[in-house]
């Protein structure tokens, strides 16, 4: 897969996260994005600019009562791109998947011989380290379970 093919915009985590928050609702809150993905307002402020420039977002303003509000929403563009970009995500994830049982199956992502699995204390030559396959026991004494 083309690295063009994943949207430059998108890569970015923040903004990533604002379209896939956004993706889930109609005409959210700026007070409750900003929470939800954890930023400060002029940080959000400055993201929403970006993704509404290229279409991405739409903004809304307005009051309830007298306390202005701001709301977002995702554009049908925006929805598209986002869908796109997830999709081009997941090929990477597959092509890669797939690269990897044909370049030698499904393996444990050790060298072929290696010993038993990560941590058992066993080299991986494959040796016991000690001898003649003798019972381990604890430096406690047997165990009461």
């Amino acid at each position: 897969m083309a690295p063009a093919d994943l949207d430059p915009l998108l890569l970015d985590p923040t903004r990533l996260s604002i379209v896939s928050l956004l993706a889930g609702t109609r005409w959210a809150e700026f007070g409750w994005v900003r929470e939800a993905v954890d930023l400060s307002a002029s940080a959000l402020s400055k993201q929403v600019t970006t993704l509404g420039a290229q279409g991405y977002v739409e903004v809304e303003k307005g009051y309830v009562g007298k306390r202005p509000r701001t709301w977002l929403n995702l554009s049908d563009t925006g929805r598209t791109a986002l869908e796109d970009h997830v999709r081009a995500l997941q090929h990477i994830v597959d092509a890669s998947r797939q690269a990897g049982r044909d370049h030698g199956g499904e393996t444990d992502g050790r060298p072929p011989g290696a010993g038993g699995p990560p941590g058992d204390g066993v080299p991986h030559g494959g040796s016991v380290p000690h001898g003649g396959g003798a019972e381990r026991r604890s430096p406690r004494g047997p165990s009461a379970g």
